[in-house]
């Protein structure tokens, strides 16, 4: 066998084994920008739902103030306010 032929075989060989590695990474990076994406999304529903439960432990203890006030002080308005603000939370989340 001739270096005239060997060289276009090593060269073809060398190629093949280059495009394969390259497709291997490219396979693992996007299985990684899969996971990352989804990720993101478990963060912004997390974020929802803590919003959601910060919101609900207000109203939960502006409530129960109001109810062991002795005074009998009006939280009426404010607590309204914050009902419709913890069901915005709610319906977002």
């Amino acid at each position: 066998m001739k270096i005239r032929h060997i060289i276009p075989v090593l060269t073809c060989g060398l190629g093949f084994a280059l495009i394969l590695v390259a497709l291997i990474l490219l396979q693992e990076e996007l299985a990684k920008l899969d996971t990352a994406r989804r990720l993101q999304a478990s963060n912004s529903v997390r974020e929802e739902l803590l919003v959601a439960s910060t919101a609900l432990s207000r109203e939960r203890t502006k409530t129960y103030i109001q109810l062991i006030r002795p005074d009998g002080s009006d939280l009426a308005e404010p607590l309204r306010t914050m009902r419709m603000q913890a069901d915005q939370a709610l319906l977002r989340a």
